[in-house]
């Protein structure tokens, strides 16, 4: 599933139906379960890219989207320089 996301641009719900059979889930649980793993395999390989790119030193800013639904956490790193 991470391979046809990140290097053919699919959507994660189109593996909804195959991954709701094997771990007998509902669909609300697994459109949840596919989005968190895209989005755990695309920020790890953005990660590696950056060190590749840039070496260990290198830093990024913490930018949050600041509204209503923003948490506790990324308000209190937004803005902030981190390694």
């Amino acid at each position: 599933m991470a391979s046809h996301v990140m290097l053919r641009g699919r959507h994660p719900y189109e593996f909804v139906p195959e991954i709701r059979k094997k771990q007998q889930q509902t669909v609300a649980n697994t459109k949840r379960l596919l989005i968190t793993e895209a989005a755990r395999v695309q920020t790890e390989a953005q990660k590696m890219h950056y060190l590749e790119t840039m070496g260990d030193d290198a830093e990024y800013e913490f930018v949050a989207k600041r509204d209503e639904k923003t948490s506790k956490i990324s308000r209190h790193y937004d803005k902030k320089f981190l390694k």
